[in-house]
């Protein structure tokens, strides 16, 4: 007879404590003192997946060509009379069809 529906499955709960059992102790057993920063630099691209998001690619941002896109630019220069530098910020757009049409150039 099948288990109720909802009901969790108490052999793939207990199989996933283990994992993660297993897993917190060879993260824990890890030196990476004793690493070179090849290893260090291999540890971190297969890390860095399971933390931060994939970005998606241009083609599935660009699938709504009328919405626009914040463009900012920041603009460093020196003012003449302090000779400090100054911050300039300019607000813009573009079309997500300019996006489409030049990123292969871009991509380059």
């Amino acid at each position: 007879m099948p288990r109720p529906k909802g009901s969790t499955n108490k052999l793939t709960t207990d199989v996933k404590e283990q994992l993660r059992n297993l897993i917190d102790e060879v993260i824990n057993s890890i030196d990476v003192d004793s690493m070179d920063t090849n290893q260090k630099l291999k540890l971190l691209q297969l890390s860095l997946h399971y933390i931060i998001p994939k970005l998606r690619s241009i083609n599935d941002m660009t699938q709504q060509e009328d919405e626009e896109l914040p463009f900012l630019i920041d603009i460093h220069k020196r003012d003449p009379e302090t000779e400090e530098w100054v911050h300039e910020y300019i607000e813009s757009s573009l079309p997500k069809s300019l996006m489409k049409n030049n990123k292969d150039k871009w991509s380059s």
